[in-house]
């Protein structure tokens, strides 16, 4: 009875010794599954963050072209480009401006930006898609032009072990500064050009001393004004005003050195080159041909400087 009872105990033993294993090597097995998921995760979230931070900067990118597309339209036709959001829009999607490819908009549309996404999702045995795709422009700051991307993103493991599927907004802002003036461009046939630039003196006058004023008109700098068209609307040759208006005051030194006929007329710069001529007035210490328009001595600080 005692041998019958040890063969039965050690039976047990060795059956609860395999139970055991066989538990620890299931455990093992599911453990190292997880830590492949949890891996694999995190490659993905990792590579959908970094597809966002791309797409942000590519479109910027391809903003900045589109905008030199356009600005390069003027000067060669001299003429302003009509209805242009809707042209940046197309240049930013595929390319084109009025269905015609554009050389410079080569691998920065969005077209072929989503074939490279598409060629790294592959490389991480991934697949992407971006869908429904909505593309806007627009002024929401006098110094910048946003293009607002709106795309649905799925994004899947290749073995269908994880996925995302989410909607996307991607702003892309691009400075105004440096590109030139489209309407010094037209108004001067291309002879006289003027680089966007913020005005760095300010205020313009202290007391009588108009020295800073002096400096913004020989540079031709640009600052924020509601009453003035904004750089879109300029591109358009609109010169209706904008909350994200930016005006410049015309240095008519450097037309009469083109030798382009002066106007006796405000400086104002979107005004000047109009055919509208409100009542100005010269102003103390400026240029004998400085003119500033009754609606913007405030602006200027030149209220008590009139003569």
């Amino acid at each position: 009875e005692i041998i019958k009872s040890k063969g039965v105990f050690f039976t047990l033993t060795t059956l609860l010794v395999i139970s055991l294993l066989v538990a620890s090597y299931s455990l093992y097995e599911v453990s190292q599954e997880q830590r492949s998921t949890i891996k694999r995760i995190e490659t993905l979230n990792s590579f959908l963050f970094s597809t966002e931070e791309d797409l942000q900067r590519e479109i910027y990118i391809s903003l900045f072209r589109s905008i030199f597309v356009i600005e390069d339209q003027i000067t060669q036709t001299g003429t302003y480009v009509s209805d242009v959001k809707p042209k940046l829009t197309e240049l930013v999607i595929n390319g084109t401006l009025n269905g015609q490819f554009n050389e410079i908009m080569r691998g920065a549309n969005y077209e072929e930006i989503k074939g490279i996404i598409n060629e790294r999702a592959n490389k991480i045995n991934a697949n992407i898609s971006l869908t429904n795709p909505s593309i806007t422009i627009s002024q929401e700051d006098p110094w910048y032009v946003t293009a607002t991307l709106q795309v649905d993103i799925m994004l899947e493991d290749a073995n269908n072990k994880v996925s995302w599927n989410k909607t996307e907004v991607i702003k892309s802002h691009v400075s105004v500064e440096n590109f030139e003036a489209p309407i010094y461009l037209v108004s001067t046939t291309g002879l006289v050009t003027n680089q966007i630039q913020k005005t760095k003196f300010y205020p313009f006058v202290e007391g009588t001393n108009v020295t800073n004023l002096k400096q913004h008109v020989s540079n031709s700098s640009y600052i924020n004004s509601t009453s003035s068209p904004d750089f879109l609307q300029r591109l358009e040759g609109n010169i209706t005003s904008s909350q994200y208006g930016i005006e410049s005051l015309v240095n008519l030194q450097e037309l009469s050195n083109e030798g382009i006929s002066i106007k006796d007329k405000t400086c104002v710069d979107y005004i000047y080159f109009s055919a509208s001529n409100p009542l100005s007035y010269r102003i103390q210490g400026m240029q004998t041909w400085f003119k500033i328009d009754q609606d913007h001595l405030d602006l200027y600080q030149v209220n008590n400087l009139t003569q």
